[in-house]
């Protein structure tokens, strides 16, 4: 009997968790989402095989004095994580925010005012109606954010040459304090797929701003723009406190390097704060008894 119970409480929750990963994805503003930010890098790839070719034909036609430095058209260098004096890639990184939370942030809110969420509570406990919107919001996020940038590469890679940076070259070159900085040199396309990754994790704590605020307020408008605002007071307090390290990921997401050193340790905390901040209160608000 009780395994009977436990069985059909697992399956509840699978159940759960597989339709709201469904309406993730299924639903306009997901649709609308993906669309702009597959719209901003492909034209971003388009600029940079067009600059890439322009530079090529004028070094090839033997008008170009000196070094062309080919390697500031780098796959490396010009691919939209390492692009960082694109107009396309520093909006991508600053409205990053923004395209995570669209697909699927504002479910909850909507479902708690037209009724759903005290409906859909009647067959399946509190924490696993939450934890599955919490879930589906962050693979959301990464998704949005990491399934272009992988695009873009792969796009790139088809036209750009795959050239290792090279430390004497003032283009693409981060210092030996940056985070990776030997994968970035010896393994470039490992250091590339690490980067798509830690984005695409961020994405998804950053979307998952969303689920948290949802508890404190029913204004959609504030819950979409939470996590834009909450990245932008941290980015604030980065530049006034000067620590040394670079804790906004606003400017951390990005390849290269600005003006602090990146550390695995300092990013690795501050995710899992973040992390179990927005979690634990999912965790919490979502186990209480109380109607919403």
């Amino acid at each position: 009997m009780k395994q009977s119970l436990r069985f059909t409480n697992r399956n509840r929750r699978f159940r759960c968790l597989k339709m709201e990963i469904k309406k993730a994805i299924r639903n306009r503003s997901a649709v609308i989402s993906y669309s702009l930010v597959l719209g901003l890098v492909l034209f971003h790839g388009i600029r940079a095989v067009a600059l890439y070719e322009d530079l090529y034909d004028y070094w090839n036609s033997g008008n170009m004095p000196g070094n062309p430095m080919i390697t500031s058209m780098s796959l490396f260098c010009r691919w939209l994580g390492a692009d960082v004096t694109s107009f396309e890639g520093n909006l991508f990184y600053y409205l990053l925010p923004v395209f995570a939370v669209l697909p699927y942030g504002g479910s909850l809110v909507e479902e708690i005012k037209s009724g759903y969420t005290k409906n859909i509570l009647h067959k399946v406990s509190r924490r696993t109606y939450f934890l599955s919107k919490y879930i589906a919001v962050f693979c959301t996020g990464a998704l949005v954010i990491g399934v272009p940038l992988l695009l873009n590469f792969t796009i790139l890679s088809f036209f750009l040459p795959a050239i290792p940076m090279d430390s004497i070259y003032p283009y693409g070159v981060i210092g030996e304090k940056s985070m990776w900085a030997d994968l970035y040199f010896e393994q470039p396309w490992l250091y590339t797929f690490l980067y798509i990754l830690l984005d695409m994790i961020f994405a998804g704590i950053i979307a998952g701003i969303s689920t948290a605020v949802a508890f404190f307020t029913k204004h959609k408008p504030v819950v979409l723009l939470s996590p834009f605002f909450v990245l932008m007071v941290i980015d604030f307090a980065d530049n006034l406190l000067s620590s040394g390290w670079e804790l906004s990921p606003m400017k951390f997401l990005h390849v290269l390097p600005v003006a602090n050193d990146r550390t695995e340790v300092g990013i690795l905390l501050f995710a899992v704060v973040l992390f179990f901040l927005t979690f634990g209160i999912v965790w919490v608000k979502g186990g209480k008894s109380e109607a919403l």
